[in-house]
Parts: structure tokens; sequence; C-alpha cells
């Protein structure tokens, strides 16, 4: 069986549901509007669109590079920025180092919605990669390990295991999943067809060979 077909089936569902490149032509005119207005210096914009209803805008302001999320009726979701870990409060900078010593601080991004201002920090420790969430004050919000993957469940024993052997090789892509899932699931189910397709291969040649 050739398992490419499912898999692109597979993979064209999966990129459906990642973010989607738009013009800026059609981003609803009250959306640019209240981009504009809080961020009058923002230069560089590109817009995508997330869930197929809230636009996210990344663009860059002097330096820094910056994202922002709206609704569709132009509500302010979110705004995420990158900061040099120096830069991240002294709770949190405490916190990291007294939970987290033996991880190595890759990236760090602060993040302000209507629900207050939190502080993603990337950590790494070998092949294992970890997202953190901090409040300002050091407690920890949210903890994901980035490069644990899911095992998909296919319809037959091969696919399942094939999956899983993709899957596997995920924490060399830890970061890659992180920054870039869309890119990093389509590797990811690629490799998953190749490997079923190979496992194919091996189990009509033991066939053929057990009815000699």
């Amino acid at each position: 069986m050739n398992y490419a077909l499912p898999t692109l089936l597979m993979l064209s569902l999966s990129m459906n549901a990642c973010a989607q490149k738009v013009s800026e032509a059609d981003v609803p005119q009250p959306v640019k509007a209240a981009f504009m207005k809080q961020f009058p210096k923002a230069e560089h914009a590109k817009w995508e669109m997330e869930d197929k209803k809230d636009y996210e805008v990344n663009f860059q302001q002097g330096a820094t590079k910056w994202s922002a999320k709206y609704a569709a009726d132009a509500k302010w979701l979110e705004t995420e920025h990158a900061i040099k870990p120096e830069e991240l409060p002294a709770p949190v900078r405490a916190a990291i180092a007294a939970n987290y010593a033996d991880h190595k601080l890759e990236a760090a991004e602060v993040a302000e919605s209507p629900q207050g201002i939190v502080y993603e920090v990337d950590l790494e420790k070998g092949e294992h990669s970890m997202e953190v969430v901090f409040a300002a004050d050091g407690k920890v919000v949210k903890s994901l390990v980035t490069e644990e993957v899911k095992r998909m469940k296919g319809r037959t024993r091969r696919t399942d295991r094939s999956v899983k052997r993709a899957g596997a090789q995920a924490p060399a892509r830890a970061n890659s999943i992180h920054r870039f899932p869309c890119v990093a699931l389509a590797e990811m189910l690629a490799q998953a067809a190749e490997v079923g397709d190979h496992e194919h291969g091996e189990e009509e040649r033991e066939h053929q060979f057990a009815h000699r």
C-alpha cells in the first residue's frame, strides 16, 4: 500500500488549521485602523489569518520584531515581541535560575493581552526543548515540552508505527516545531509516509520469502 496519498490528505487537513497568509487588501478596514492606531510607527507589516477568524500581523518597530493579533471586529487580542534575557523581570530570572539551572535560555518574549502580561521563555537541555510561561512575579503559568509530539492514531498497525518513528525524531526539530509548526508537521508527515512505504516493502519481501 502507498501511504503518500493518505499522508498528503492528513497534511492538507492539518495545514488548514495553521495560519494562512492574507494580503493587506483582504484585512478588514477596522482591523487595519486599530493596528495603525496602536502601532503608528510599525513597518513591514505582513498579515495572516488564524483559525479562519483572527488576524495576526507581524511587523517591525525600530530594531524589534513584533506580532499583534486582532479579532475580526478589530478587538485587540494579544501583542508579542522579543526581549533580551536580561530584560526579564528579576523574579522571572530568579525562578529560571532556581528551577531550570541545567537548561540553556534560548529566547524570551513578552506577551501582552487584555488579561495581563506574561513572559514566554524558550529553554533547552540537550535535545529537549520547552517553553515556559511566567507571570511577572516568577510563577509558572504554563509549561510546554515542545518536542513532545503525540502519536497520531492510524487505521493500521503499520501506519501507527510509522508515524511514531517519525515523531521520535522530533527532539532534533523541537525548536522548529515550536516556531514553525506547519513546516515541522509537513516534514513529520512526509517522513511518516516514507517510513510506512519502506516497512510495507519489507513485509512484502518477508511474505514472499515465507511462501517459497
